[in-house]
């Protein structure tokens, strides 16, 4: 039988809520006190920004700092927004997940700027006006832009298709990703063609002596 969550609670001892010394140990929020946790509970709140991984079902199992935790139920808390787990007996584990939460949530944190500057590069070089007509001063703040922004998608691309592996909401990010991508990599390319700017390879082959 379920404990209604005040007697959860209870039984849980006292609760040190989330914040930025103390992480939730499920989906490292540290913004905010609303989740709240001890040594044999852990209530992870489902918020915008912070929340527990959502493939997970009642009698779950998963791995964290190498104690295994088992989903109890996902409409715990005072406003029944938040997943309660508590230490893996081995009655009710249905699969392990392993879950490095904290250090999974700061490299999707990191990631998530990495994708707001790639983004706000795209739609720079989105502005530029067609290669013919540019200005001296037009060039100096587009073509950097251009060449900047492609490869800096090209580093981040590996990064969002590792964190798309192992979260399916990552999936979406990576699709919109590869298509920026594509659209920026033909106008780099459109650009050292008018420009007649040297590919990485060309520089390498003049450095060889290659004819």
């Amino acid at each position: 039988m379920i404990q209604p969550f005040h007697s959860a609670a209870k039984a849980a001892g006292r609760l040190r809520p989330s914040g930025p010394r103390n992480l939730c140990p499920v989906c490292g929020r540290n913004a905010d006190g609303d989740c709240r946790f001890s040594e044999n509970l852990i209530l992870c709140h489902q918020g915008t920004r912070f929340g527990p991984p959502q493939h997970l079902r009642p009698g779950d199992v998963i791995d964290i700092n190498g104690v295994r935790w088992a989903l109890i139920r996902s409409d715990s808390g005072f406003d029944g927004a938040a997943h309660e787990f508590r230490p893996d007996r081995g009655i009710t584990s249905k699969q392990e997940t392993n879950v490095a939460a904290p250090q999974r949530r700061v490299r999707q944190l990191a990631t998530s700027r990495r994708l707001r500057q790639f983004n706000l590069g795209f739609r720079e070089a989105l502005r530029c006006p067609a290669f013919e007509l540019l200005s001296a001063d037009e060039a100096d703040r587009y073509l950097p832009a251009i060449f900047n922004t492609a490869d800096q998608g090209l580093k981040l691309e590996p990064v969002v298709a590792s964190l798309a592996s192992h979260d399916p909401s990552w999936k979406r990010h990576l699709k919109a990703l590869r298509h920026r991508l594509k659209a920026i990599g033909y106008q780099r390319d459109n650009a050292r063609w008018v420009f007649g700017i040297p590919t990485p390879e060309d520089i390498a082959a003049l450095g060889r002596g290659d004819e």
